[in-house]
């Protein structure tokens, strides 16, 4: 009987095929042609064909954004963001929203007593967008605030609309739901003429004029939606939830759509706009897992759920061509997403580490003023409450994917040129006659197939780099299971690290 097990592939399971699981922080022991499908889930909004709990929906344009799902809406902001990288192969899906959910508010409250000695100008952030307008030497605040909220409303993609009440100008983000609490509202009134003033309010504070929405309510559960989802492989995922009731249910349904008899391998990313102390809780205690990545971007105006888009969509075109990715990241712009303009909101490298060694993913804002990453790690950074970094960086699971894939294609050729299968000959018996499948005719294959991912051959590897190195000490094995009547296999690998520091000493040799 054979030693090597897959959970599950028991000889009573007869589906023909190659079957696989992949074990994560393991010991020793042409794939690449089709794109990675980029799917994100957000709420639709009140408008947009996109069924709700239903089928993923291909998005080529804004235009085909907007159709599917309201301008402006969670999922329209998501998907915005995730068009910006050419060639990402984008879907859309939405489920369904919370009952009784409530949409999250801000106000702006405008005096103003003319005549002004100057013009002047208002000026709003709202997720990080620029909206503005003058002020002429004569405008009342009614009339102010009037046209504030008419120029909101102009632009259809902005995640809010605005009402007027007499001076009062109300934001209602699009989509109900808890969510609307972390966009933000930032104000810049230094081009107000004297006799105006603004004043903003909403949840809590942000510093450098600014205010999180409030009073959103209901958080939506996926549960259905993934449920109907699972037929197809959307390699990389942004989904906006971010709570502590979604993401174990996304947890879950990934690995189970990673067993060996659903073969479906994703991986997903959401994102969070507070704290370090909340951050770290979410991967530690919520997460903790080699499938999703979490990214903390402190008081990031841009909505979380559109952080998460711009990156995993990035991911997903870049890791088609280089599966093992990693200090490419370090330092990565997300072009589209609003940089941080205080600097105390700016993770300190301190503050980095200790996100980076409890499975945050940090972004920043470097010193040109773009939002970055630092660095793109997992969840996983724990095992029994003791460190565990062996499936640290991304391009963990991203590399185990893509060689299980390869390994999917060379085992399905090889059980068709092989149509029928026995043990090793003993030492001293005749070959097996030709089309007959061995253990040591697979090795074969696999030892073949290990040497293209450590060369980095073209063949296999788009990018040319490599993705595991330390073949000789990770020798595919193979073994025949006479009780099932096949052939079962280990392909032990150890993914490339990437290069993402240098220590060093500068001595200064002055004599005298």
């Amino acid at each position: 009987m054979t030693s090597i097990i897959v959970t599950g592939l028991t000889p009573t399971y007869k589906v023909p095929g190659v079957f696989m699981e992949t074990q994560f922080g393991a010991g020793r022991l042409s794939n690449g042609s089709a794109p990675l499908k980029m799917l994100v889930i957000g709420l639709k909004g009140s408008s947009g064909s996109i069924t709700l709990d239903g089928t993923p929906q291909l998005a080529l344009s804004e235009d085909d954004v907007n159709a599917l799902v309201q301008p402006g809406g969670e999922a329209a902001r998501m998907a915005y963001q995730a068009l910006r990288v050419p060639n990402v192969s984008l879907y859309i899906a939405c489920p369904t929203p919370a009952g009784g959910a409530v949409q999250a508010t801000a106000t702006i409250t405008i005096t103003s007593t003319p005549p002004h000695a100057s013009t002047g100008e208002w000026r709003y952030r709202i997720s990080g967008i620029l909206v503005s307008g003058a002020i002429s030497t004569t405008a009342t605040q009614n009339a102010i605030a009037a046209a504030i909220a008419a120029a909101i409303n102009a632009r259809t993609d902005l995640p809010v609309t605005a009402t007027v009440a007499t001076n009062v100008v109300t934001l209602t983000v699009k989509c109900a739901g808890i969510r609307g609490n972390q966009y933000i509202l930032m104000q810049d009134t230094t081009q107000l003429p004297s006799t105006v003033t603004s004043a903003i309010a909403g949840g809590s504070s942000v510093t450098g004029g600014g205010v999180f929405f409030t009073s959103g309510a209901g958080t939506e559960s996926v549960s259905t939606l993934l449920t109907n989802i699972s037929a197809v492989e959307y390699a990389r995922i942004a989904h906006a939830q971010n709570d502590t009731t979604n993401l174990p249910l996304i947890e879950t349904w990934l690995f189970d759509q990673s067993a060996f008899d659903v073969d479906i391998l994703q991986n997903s990313c959401c994102a969070v706009n507070g704290d370090l102390s909340a951050a770290t809780t979410l991967a530690t205690v919520t997460l903790n897992t080699e499938r999703i990545q979490l990214l903390a971007m402190q008081n990031g105006e841009s909505h979380p759920s559109e952080i998460a888009a711009r990156w995993m969509s990035y991911r997903s075109v870049y890791e088609q061509i280089d599966p093992a990715a990693s200090s490419q990241y370090d330092g990565y712009a997300l072009t589209g997403i609003a940089p941080q303009t205080q600097d105390s909101d700016r993770w300190t490298k301190a503050e980095q580490n200790t996100l980076l060694n409890n499975g945050v993913t940090p972004v920043t804002t470097n010193d040109n003023g773009d939002a970055v990453i630092v660095r793109s790690i997992t969840t996983k950074c724990l095992t029994n409450s003791v460190a565990d970094f062996r499936t640290l960086g991304t391009e963990r699971p991203s590399a185990a994917d893509f060689i299980r894939h390869g390994l999917d294609t060379l085992g399905a050729s090889f059980i068709a040129q092989n149509p029928r299968v026995q043990d090793n000959p003993a030492q001293g018996q005749r070959p097996p006659n030709p089309n007959i499948a061995t253990p040591a005719a697979w090795e074969k294959v696999m030892q073949k197939y290990a040497i293209d991912l450590a060369a980095g051959n073209s063949n296999v590897v788009s990018s040319g780099l490599s993705v595991i190195t330390n073949i000789d000490e990770n020798q595919p094995v193979a073994q025949y299971d006479p009780n099932a009547g096949r052939i079962m296999f280990v392909f032990p690998v150890e993914v490339a690290n990437g290069n993402h520091q240098l220590g060093g000493l500068v001595r200064v040799t002055n004599n005298g």
